[in-house]
């Protein structure tokens, strides 16, 4: 969930290659389908409105993977651990200072209110979170290992990680081992973007909308909070026109806090971390 977005549109940092802000655009999409789907308005909506939504939803974590697979090849082409102590703790403090921050600030905040609510609130409330920042700091770890290779063949690349995730699904399909807990199945996913890199990908320009650019800046503070915000209220179960007007102004509130939370907590760490960085390496 690594940002391609530049300062002037809300990202902590300005980037040196090219904006592309229809990536950006399209991670926001994603996260908007994701609170969408955790209201739960969708129960007593039309069976396509249903299907489309959840659909979506569920194919979150693997685009975020493949997104952020993506972006590590576009930003850090041929990047591996030969390259140096320095270039690769400049890589690292970037990665941990985009994710752990503010990961940490909102996880204090669900333990506090756990110890109202329980244990069980508390892993319904973070425990997808918790699962996908490990599964995107293994990926983060594994990339200088996976970049030069993958750079020199990303054809080859790419088909062996598409073959191998098609495998992996058909296994979670057919038993009833949760294989999609265990973060190393993820990583063809990752690969498979950063293969994908090379290529010059069409994108509609609808995707690059202020409105969904925005969205894709606060994306992670998005996907951070929303089971937060919403799971006080509960789900929306019912079709009715009021119904849906309440489950939009939940949708609306959470994309208030995510984008207070991005603003007033994420960016501010995030270059604190830096800054930390920087200064300790002077030393």
């Amino acid at each position: 969930m690594s940002g391609l977005t530049s300062v002037t549109e809300g990202a902590a940092l300005s980037h040196p290659r090219p904006e592309l802000l229809a990536a950006t655009g399209l991670r926001g999409l994603a996260g908007l389908a994701v609170v969408a789907s955790t209201v739960g308005v969708w129960r007593g909506a039309p069976g396509y409105l249903q299907d489309l939504i959840t659909v979506t939803a569920s194919a979150a974590v693997p685009f975020f993977l493949l997104l952020s697979g993506f972006v590590l090849a576009y930003n850090y082409p041929g990047l591996t651990y030969a390259a140096g102590r320095r270039v690769i703790g400049r890589y690292a403090m970037a990665r941990i200072a985009r994710i752990v921050p503010l990961f940490v600030i909102v996880g204090l905040a669900v333990l506090l209110l756990g110890a109202l609510n329980g244990g069980d609130w508390v892993r319904a409330v973070y425990a997808d979170q918790t699962f996908f920042v490990g599964t995107l700091l293994l990926c983060y770890l594994a990339y200088p290992l996976l970049a030069r290779v993958v750079a020199a063949a990303p054809g080859r690349a790419a088909l062996v990680s598409l073959a191998v995730a098609v495998a992996l699904v058909a296994v979670q399909l057919t038993t009833s081992i949760a294989i999609d807990r265990f973060p190393p199945v993820w990583l063809p996913v990752f690969t498979l973007g950063m293969a994908l890199a090379g290529h010059e990908l069409p994108a509609p320009r609808w995707l690059a909308h202020p409105l969904l650019v925005r969205l894709g800046v606060i994306g992670y503070p998005l996907f951070l909070l929303q089971a937060l915000i919403l799971h006080g209220f509960g789900p929306v179960h019912a079709g009715t026109v009021s119904n849906a007007l309440l489950a939009l102004g939940w949708i609306g509130l959470t994309v208030m806090v995510a984008e207070g939370a991005h603003r007033y907590v994420g960016v501010p760490s995030r270059r604190a971390v830096l800054d930390f960085a920087r200064r300790t390496a002077r030393l």
